[in-house]
């Protein structure tokens, strides 16, 4: 019936149909604010409601990185071959977009952290909200925020594209946004010149003249780092932040965790290009933030001494390409859960 209804309403205006099922959320959690508030806050603010959505959205990230990583399958025959291809470039395609929707929805989680981390960023903000009581409200606010992406497909890309515009406006010359035309007078920016001298290396490193047939994968493992910007980037944020202390290194922390992959992820997605090592570092970084939930892990943590320095350490050797923990990892959890999979068939 509710189908039915917004089809007629889409039939007489596009943009009501677009607006309704958002209008019917909020009215829906208005009115359960209203007619059972504890209730409601209890429910909205529980860490079990945030951690079954997260473990949701960790199969669907699974399910799309597995697709993404499957790849073409081996030489066909030449009688079958324009078939078999064509299935190829039509399951690319498929695994190209679930990766790219994936990618879109922790774009939007990721600016939600990055909006709820900016507040214990300023000095005194974590005294400031344990005297306010501003946990619990931060916790519920999740919670809506995740029921509204879980259950609302459109909700997703309202977000991701708030998110992206926010982005484009703030720094266009990291998201890659278009930008006026410089003159010749006009000098281009820092990373602009990084990434031109990068590749000039990067083509100098891959010239086998210069190295010779047997250390070509040196050359290009070498090309590959060089010319890699946004790790560069990476990198230069987190060993500034991690020279400081206070608020530069929680914003610092903020920054390499969430902000910047947050970017690459927009970069990927603008590009149509995302790749299983992106969202490796998202399913690794919400099996941390599950941890977290737990109360007596989230304990231990706030007990740590010096937890932005370790959160940028964390997050350099989960991105960096030199390392890419976060895939190393993934993978091995996949390949043990499989295994104790198959040990519990073949019991």
């Amino acid at each position: 019936m509710y189908a039915g209804f917004l089809a007629s309403v889409a039939h007489k205006s596009r943009l009501a149909a677009a607006a309704l099922p958002h209008a019917v959320f909020c009215a829906f959690v208005a009115l359960s604010w209203r007619v059972a508030p504890r209730l409601s806050r209890v429910a909205y603010g529980s860490p079990h409601l945030t951690a079954a959505l997260l473990i949701v959205r960790l199969v669907h990230a699974d399910a799309a990185c597995r697709l993404l990583e499957r790849g073409p399958v081996a030489q066909p025959r030449a009688a079958r071959a324009d078939a078999i291809v064509a299935s190829d470039v039509a399951l690319a395609l498929e695994a190209r977009h679930r990766a790219t929707e994936e990618l879109k929805v922790w774009v939007a989680l990721a600016a939600e952290r990055c909006c709820r981390g900016l507040w214990f960023v300023v000095p005194y903000g974590d005294a400031t909200a344990a005297r306010w009581g501003l946990d619990a409200t931060l916790a519920e606010a999740r919670g809506v925020y995740l029921v509204w992406l879980q259950f609302l497909p459109s909700a997703r890309a309202c977000a991701y594209a708030a998110a992206a515009n926010a982005a484009k406006a703030a720094l266009p010359s990291l998201v890659g946004a278009p930008r006026p035309a410089r003159t010749t007078r006009q000098n281009g920016g820092i990373l602009d010149r990084a990434r031109e001298a990068s590749g000039k290396v990067a083509r100098l490193l891959a010239m086998p003249w210069l190295f010779g047939d047997r250390v070509q994968r040196l050359a290009a493992f070498l090309a590959d780092i060089v010319s890699d910007a946004d790790a560069w980037l990476l990198l230069a944020v987190g060993a500034c932040a991690f020279c400081t202390v206070g608020p530069v290194a929680r914003l610092g922390a903020l920054a390499v965790v969430f902000a910047l992959p947050g970017l690459n992820a927009i970069k990927a997605i603008q590009a149509r290009a995302p790749t299983p090592v992106l969202i490796s570092y998202w399913i690794v970084l919400a099996l941390l933030d599950l941890i977290l939930l737990n109360p007596g892990a989230n304990t231990i943590f706030s007990w740590l001494p010096f937890k932005s320095h370790v959160a940028i350490l964390l997050a350099e050797w989960l991105q960096l390409p030199y390392f890419r923990g976060a895939h190393r990892l993934y993978v091995s959890a996949r390949l043990r859960v499989r295994a104790a999979i198959d040990r519990f068939k073949e019991a």
